[in-house]
């Protein structure tokens, strides 16, 4: 019997009793995208009154239900958001059903109220790393300032992951370019892991940060970076940089063991200088 032929409590029944990660998923997403009322009304139901295990599964599947419509979006949000403040309260409310919440808000946080930002905000110092990078998810794009605030002091984190999808969401993801965020990316900008360091290099270069320039040619130099380094040129939108870039690019098709996509964002970086 084929996925697609089960009934909506069929798949939530498998779902709740699937050990393979990609089973469950799969069957999640189906629920995904079919969304309707009975399933629903079932998730809701099973994240008021269900054990842990059946919260978290009810929570994975209200996450984006009904695909882009949506229709349950404002019902699901006030969910979520009773969990958080359940979990601040309760000391035996699991960490795997609190991350399993802040994965939830990071699909819905487009319009999320201060009061909801500085809800997430609360867990940023917990003990679990896991959580604290839950928390950066939640807010990733959401400019309140307790959020902004949360996302800066998260650039700092001990665990590599946190720091590097914080110093994302404040340089990429937020608009707004206070003094508060550029010394953020400019504290980021020496990081020892170099993914982070450069998505601090990228916000800056966005902001059009005097001195982000001499950092660049000096990740150049070294010879080696990934592909944000271009993206941190091409936001500088410096035609200066050209000559480097073609001198790089002659060089890199002598060696076959260059990733075919670098190349081609190499590609795509001169041709956006070019065309000035």
């Amino acid at each position: 019997m084929r996925r697609k032929d089960f009934t909506a409590e069929e798949l939530l029944t498998r779902v709740l009793n699937n050990k393979s990660q990609k089973t469950y998923w799969d069957n999640v997403r189906e629920l995904y995208r079919r969304g309707g009322e009975e399933t629903f009304k079932r998730c809701y139901q099973l994240v008021k009154t269900g054990t842990d295990r059946e919260k978290e599964v009810a929570v994975d599947i209200l996450a984006q239900l009904g695909s882009t419509g949506r229709p349950y979006l404002k019902e699901s949000l006030q969910l979520y958001f009773e969990l958080l403040e359940r979990a601040l309260l309760d000391s035996a409310f699991t960490t795997d059903l609190l991350i399993t919440v802040l994965h939830a808000i990071r699909f819905n946080n487009d319009t999320l109220s201060a009061a909801q930002a500085k809800a997430v905000s609360a867990f940023k110092s917990h003990s679990d790393k896991y959580v604290r990078l839950g928390v950066v998810y939640a807010l990733l794009g959401v400019e309140h300032q307790v959020a902004v605030d949360a996302m800066v002091e998260l650039t700092t984190d001990k665990f590599s992951a946190i720091r590097n999808w914080a110093t994302f969401g404040i340089g990429s993801r937020i608009d707004k370019h206070p003094k508060q965020i550029i010394t953020a990316l400019w504290n980021r900008v020496n990081d020892k892991e170099e993914e982070t360091r450069f998505e601090a290099i990228v916000g800056l270069a966005i902001r059009k940060e005097a001195g982000i320039k001499e950092v660049i040619i000096q990740e150049l130099l070294t010879g080696e970076f990934g592909t944000l380094l271009f993206d941190a040129i091409e936001a500088l939108d410096d035609a200066d940089f050209l000559p480097a870039l073609k001198r790089l690019h002659k060089e890199s098709q002598k060696d076959k063991t260059i990733d075919p996509g670098w190349l081609g964002k190499l590609d795509e970086t001169i041709s956006s200088l070019s065309a000035q």
